[in-house]
Formats: structure tokens, sequence, C-alpha cells
């Protein structure tokens, strides 16, 4: 069998941990494992798909019949487990918000109940606002707990919000909210991008206020310890514990939170464009010394693109 084979067969085994713990992986996958498949020979294709040594999977339950499959289960951390997974399947996707609380809420496990909840709940406001349904985000994102991901949500919708003139506003209504979060959340790589976005939002309406947030956004990041805003991937992640049947210890959920946002060098880069003496006095007051050199670098690209051409020498006539 060709390397490609092997490839597929471990992209198959590894699409049940995939569904049930890293979600938002799951379509890559399987667009991987199908375009794999397909460029295989007819031959190696019609012997990878003989009766026994099927290469696909059997076919989805429905969320209803994961869930319903769950409450059979005597045992109640592997009921709780079940439940889980089909909450994390791509099936929940398709069901109406309440529909898929109907079935966290059968979780026994609080703490994990709570933890689901958090998760469904900044999901169905992400696809809100990427949808345009601010509104809706709004209410989703208030069930949120988490500071960050509240701080986070809200700098989105205010986003969407400033490119309608009827909203501008509540635009900033929302994106007050964010600084606020972004505060509250403590002194966390996710709240300094927060603030660096909302900080890149204001300028559009308010330069002052603008240069005031980015402060608080260096301030913050002047705080954390070794600042990286390449490790975490732009994403939180929450691992809370799982069991499997008689309490026994199965590993950790992952839920991740994807929280994109500026980083430092960037925010800069964005702001130079519109306050350029400002924004390159504030590159001095980072204590990192790579970060200072990063932003000040970014700074300076802007003022080099912005710089006219210099004009070729004139020719001057030779005399005879």
């Amino acid at each position: 069998m060709p390397g490609t084979v092997h490839l597929l067969q471990g992209l198959v085994l590894l699409e049940p941990q995939v569904r049930g713990s890293l979600p938002d992986l799951l379509a890559p996958l399987t667009q991987a494992r199908e375009k794999i498949l397909v460029s295989l020979s007819v031959e190696t294709q019609k012997l990878l798909l003989q009766r026994g040594r099927e290469i696909s999977t059997t076919p989805d339950q429905t969320f209803d019949e994961r869930v319903e499959s769950a409450q059979k289960v005597p045992d109640v951390n592997e009921r709780d487990e079940l439940i889980a997974t089909a909450v994390l399947s791509d099936a929940s996707k398709k069901e109406s918000l309440g529909h898929v609380i109907q079935a966290i809420d059968k979780i026994s496990d609080s703490n994990l109940r709570a933890h689901f909840l958090e998760w469904l709940y900044f999901q169905r406001a992400t696809t809100a606002v990427k949808d345009r349904q601010f509104e809706e985000a709004e209410k989703l994102a208030s069930q949120v707990e988490g500071h960050e991901q509240r701080a986070f949500l809200h700098t989105e919708i205010a986003k969407g919000l400033l490119n309608r003139s009827d909203a501008q506003t509540h635009a900033e209504e929302v994106l007050d909210e964010a600084i606020t979060e972004a505060k509250k959340a403590g002194i966390t790589v996710f709240a300094a991008r927060t603030l660096l976005t909302a900080s890149n939002l204001y300028a559009k309406i308010d330069l002052g206020r603008s240069i005031s947030v980015l402060a608080d956004a260096i301030n913050c990041i002047n705080r954390i310890e070794a600042p990286d805003f390449v490790g975490d991937d732009q994403a939180l992640e929450k691992t809370p514990e799982r069991r499997g049947r008689g309490g026994r210890y199965a590993g950790e959920y992952l839920l991740r939170f994807y929280m994109p946002g500026l980083e430092p060098a960037g925010a800069f880069r964005e702001m130079a464009k519109i306050d350029y003496d400002d924004t390159l006095s504030q590159t001095s007051v980072f204590t990192d010394k790579f970060l200072r050199a990063l932003t000040t670098l970014a700074v300076a690209d802007i003022c080099l693109q912005q710089q006219p051409p210099k004009e070729k020498p004139r020719k001057v006539a030779k005399p005879y």
C-alpha cells in the first residue's frame, strides 16, 4: 500500500477523537480524508471499500438519537460523557439553541454543565455576529460567563455595528462594554488583544479615546510576564475533566474559544496610519524590548510608505 493509504487510515482512526474533543477541526479532517481517498487509484479505492475493509465511517446518529441513547445508560458519569460528546458533535449545530440547552441540562455534573453552556452560548453568539444578527449576538453574549470571551464578543459586535450608519451611537456603547469586560478579565493576552482591537476601532469615531485605550492596552501588556501573542493560537482553551464509567478519570474535554484580535505590531501599524506622532511616542512605553522594537518597526514602515517619491534629477543640457 502507498504511504497515502496509511495516512488515510490514520485520519480515520483520529476522527472519533476529533469529533468528540475538537469539533471545530472535524470539517478540515473530513475534507482531507476525502481528498486523499479520491487521489488514490481506482483499484486501491475498490480495495479499501471492500466489505469488511471500509475506510469510511458508519453513518452518524442524529443529535436526538445520541442524547436518547445516552439517557438509557445507567452509569451517571458515562451518561454525562455521552451527552457532552453529542453536544460537541456536528449534529448539534443543526439544532435550535433551546434544544441543545435542554440536552446540556441533562448533564448531572453542575460544573461540567456550566462549562458546556458557556461554550454553546459563545459559539452561537459568534455565528450570530457572522450572520450580522447583532441584537441576537448581544443577547447570547450576555449569557457568557467569562470576561475575556464576553469582551471579545462585544468587540466583534461593535465592529459590525460601526459599518452601519444608523448604529454608530450603539456601536460606541457596545465598544465601551468590551473595554470594561477586558479590564475585568485581568492581566491576560486576550484582554490585551481586545484593548488593542478596541483602540483601533475607536480611531474611527474618537481619536482621543483611541489613544487612551491604546495606553490601557500597553499597561496590560507590560504587566504580563513574557507576553506571547503567537503561542496561544488566538484561542482560549478550557479543559474540564472527563469522567467515564464508575467515575474513573477518562481525560479532559477541550473547549476552544477562538478569539482572534490585533497583536501589538498590527495595532500600531494601523494606528500609525491615522496618528503617526502619538502612536510613535507610545512605542517607548513598552517594557518588553522585543515588543518595543516590533512596534517601532511597524510605525516606521508606515512612515516609509507615506514618504513622497524622490524626484529624479533633471538633466542639464551640456553647452556645445
